[in-house]
């Protein structure tokens, strides 16, 4: 605390330093009251911390403690004083117990501010009403919900918002190394403070001062799941590998073992009839595939290995063909989760055509997102990478194209544009994390505090959580997908089968040709 006997002085330096009164507690010590007088032609806000010590008036060795401010010296506040507590020799320095700072100094009434707000989107009435306006929440939903806390505040402390100037920029650093918008409106100091919240960037710090966070942007990437297109490893997922090797090796040593037993019978009975190796392959085969064969064993043990044989390829055909059912209509799985997936499809990208969100694609220095840039915008010959989240999401629901929109623009669209299939098949992926939006005060604004008061107050009692309920519109759900679920199939879920079949048909044509050729040439000789 500093302490000044002389008041002129206290008033000098106050003149020549108007930002040290705003961190420091001032007690100034007079011999009258005439002090004020001096003070009300003094730069002073609400946020000083000034008490005077002045005589009482009953009695010369006491003196009164006062509390002085003024609420806006600048914008028409008058200057404002009461008796907190009282000071004497005998019992020292006593003061009332205080309430918050700012509660009662809650009364800016005759203040006047000028503001701005933020509309990209022009709009057919009075921007005052408009900005208490409840209908067509989808457009400027973050612009309207900031402005209608900071409406509250003016409810709060009662003051007058003489003038609302309407931007179509939240800001951004130009060639003359000014900003244009709301940015470049606070740092000519056009303004008080903003309607719109600003995001936190490094070229802005130096100009504005920003106050408490009340809007979170969520951005994403949303596009249909692509197709899952059937191939040849769909006939090889149901078993693993190990297993296929297994049972070949089953059978082959099946196939050993038959031969080896039928060869001692085939020495002792010279007018059997031979089994060969091709007859025995053959046989697997058609057990595999439960075809049946024309090979009789005679001996006991040869029965038991062909039992072996049509038992192990009978259960492996159950396993197998219910295995081939569940994955057919089993949900398929998203081939595109990641940033990186999205790089490495064939889908295209388009991004909403909002300042903030082209900003971040133009600045961004992660590796995947100024690919992603730079590889669509290389695509893009009709220069349609930038479009409206309307004619965006008509594309996403096209399908083959992913769109980056902030989803509290994005949802209510998507609501009302997408039937419910559409809408169970939406995939989203986040590439620009969280970013909170902050409330915008010229460079070293004395009011900065007095807001966030005011907006904390609104979150403990819950005003701030029912306006961010109303404005943020919810991700639309997918309602009854387990009791509707639609299964497509096609011959292109099942092509490799019939390819197989079809090389099995075209092999045994070969083979007809090759016999009966041989048969031909056999009889002409």
């Amino acid at each position: 605390m500093k302490i000044y006997i002389c008041t002129y002085l206290f008033l000098s330096r106050v003149e020549s330093s108007t930002y040290s009164i705003r961190h420091h507690y001032w007690l100034i010590i007079s011999k009258d009251a005439d002090v004020l007088h001096h003070l009300n032609r003094t730069i002073l806000n609400i946020d000083c911390n000034i008490n005077l010590l002045v005589p009482n008036e009953n009695s010369s060795s006491n003196f009164d403690i006062v509390d002085v401010y003024n609420p806006a010296s600048q914008h028409g506040g008058i200057l404002e004083y009461k008796i907190i507590g009282e000071y004497s020799d005998m019992n020292g320095y006593q003061i009332q117990k205080q309430d918050m700072k700012y509660e009662p100094r809650r009364n800016l009434s005759g203040v006047r501010f000028n503001a701005a707000v933020v509309l990209p989107i022009d709009i057919d009435f009075p921007v005052s009403e408009y900005l208490n306006y409840d209908g067509d929440r989808v457009v400027n939903a973050f612009n309207r919900f900031h402005a209608r806390l900071m409406l509250y505040c003016r409810d709060y402390f009662n003051f007058t918002i003489t003038r609302i100037d309407v931007l179509k920029s939240w800001g951004y650093l130009q060639k003359n190394n000014s900003f244009d918008g709301l940015v470049g409106a606070l740092e000519r100091n056009e303004i008080d403070f903003g309607l719109s919240p600003l995001l936190v960037r490094p070229d802005r710090l130096d100009r504005i001062d920003y106050g408490f966070g009340t809007w979170i942007f969520r951005g994403a990437f949303l596009f249909r799941k692509p197709e899952f297109s059937s191939n040849f490893n769909v006939f090889l997922k149901p078993l693993p590998f190990s297993i296929w090797i297994s049972a070949l090796g089953m059978f082959l040593l099946s196939v050993c073992l038959y031969k080896s037993m039928e060869y001692g019978l085939e020495r002792n009975n010279s007018s059997k009839e031979k089994i060969g190796w091709i007859d025995l392959m053959f046989f697997i085969v058609g057990a595999i595939s439960q075809q049946g064969s024309v090979i009789r064993p005679y001996l006991f043990s040869g029965r038991m290995v062909l039992l072996s044989v049509i038992t192990l390829s009978y259960l492996l055909y159950q396993f197998y063909s219910a295995s081939i059912v569940a994955y057919l209509v089993m949900k398929p799985p998203s081939l595109v989760n990641t940033p990186e997936d999205l790089l490495a499809s064939n889908m295209e990208c388009r991004v909403e055509s909002t300042l903030f969100i082209m900003d971040f694609f133009l600045r961004a220095k992660d590796k995947v997102t100024s690919s992603l840039y730079r590889k669509n915008r290389r695509q893009d010959s009709n220069g349609s990478y930038f479009i409206s989240a309307e004619v965006g999401l008509r594309k996403v629901m096209k399908g083959g194209v992913a769109f980056h929109a902030e989803l509290a623009t994005a949802y209510p669209i998507m609501e009302n544009m997408f039937p419910e299939n559409i809408i169970c098949e939406l995939q989203e992926i986040d590439i620009m994390g969280t970013l909170k939006a902050y409330c915008a005060f010229r460079e070293k604004s004395p009011f900065k505090e007095m807001f966030s008061v005011v907006v904390q107050r609104l979150a403990e009692v819950g005003i701030l959580r029912r306006e961010l309920n109303h404005w943020h519109p919810k991700k639309p759900e997918c309602l009854n997908l387990s009791n509707r679920v639609k299964y497509n199939f096609g011959l292109e879920d099942l092509y490799p089968a019939f390819i197989l079949l079809l090389s099995g048909v075209i092999l045994s044509i070969i083979l007809n040709f090759v016999e009966a050729y041989g048969v031909f040439r056999k009889q002409q000789r």
